[in-house]
């Protein structure tokens, strides 16, 4: 048995390659390092909009990763657009929103310096796929737009409130506008903390390892597994 993050290519591939039983789990994120800092209630923040992800660049021909240019796209449409009020976290960007590289267990930071989140994935085409970029980001509480992939709809049912998908930078672009002129700072965080509870309900990583071991079976009962990571969450956040 093969757990991917893929409906389409990433499935097919395994299909070809002789596995038997392929099947789809999300992508997640890990509950230990996200969900746990307040979302600021700020009235205002440094930016409107934000984008956490790196430049990357082929070192030959044909092995880079999908979509970069597309990625690229987006994050020039925005500081056309934006301005001053844009800023990108990663590496690889230069000019006036570049602001380097931001530590992984850290991006809270970079998350909550901005209203809303934006990004573009790789592996665009794929089916029912997002990386952890989006489960972070909803964790760490954030209004997010991304890109839209087919599988979606079963995937993400009522959550216009928190989270926004277009097929094409642009039309990304136009969401994060159209956000930013209807929200307040007030709806912004209430809307934020409706995705932080999405993400906890769905997308948790230690979750997910339930889930899979119970794949066949009832072995792990999730609810007693649930008490148990809460009461682990607790004691961390006292140390």
């Amino acid at each position: 048995m093969v757990f991917t993050v893929g409906n389409g290519d990433f499935r097919s591939n395994f299909l070809r390659t002789g596995s038997t039983d392929v099947r789809w789990c999300s992508s997640v994120y890990d509950p230990t390092r996200f969900g746990h800092i307040a979302i600021p209630t700020d009235a205002s923040r440094r930016y409107d909009v934000v984008v956490i992800a790196n430049k990357t660049q082929a070192r030959s021909p044909f092995t880079g990763h999908p979509n970069a240019r597309q990625r690229v796209e987006l994050v020039h449409r925005l500081a056309e657009r934006f301005g001053p009020r844009f800023a990108v976290y990663g590496k690889g960007w230069t000019g006036p929103s570049a602001q380097g590289p931001v530590d992984y267990s850290f991006q809270h930071k970079a998350i909550h310096s901005g209203w809303i989140t934006a990004n573009w994935d790789h592996y665009a085409k794929e089916e029912a796929y997002f990386s952890d970029r989006l489960p972070t980001t909803l964790a760490t509480g954030s209004v997010h737009a991304t890109t839209l992939h087919d599988g979606f709809e079963q995937i993400f049912p009522r959550t216009r409130d928190f989270l926004h998908f277009g097929r094409s930078p642009r039309a990304i672009v136009d969401q994060v506008e159209n956000l930013l002129a209807g929200f307040t700072p007030d709806d912004f965080v209430s809307r934020a903390r409706e995705g932080q509870r999405f993400a906890d309900l769905h997308f948790r990583q230690d979750d997910q390892l339930v889930r899979i071991l119970n794949f066949d079976e009832l072995v792990i009962d999730p609810i007693k597994a649930r008490s148990l990571w809460e009461q682990n969450s607790r004691v961390l956040e006292e140390l």
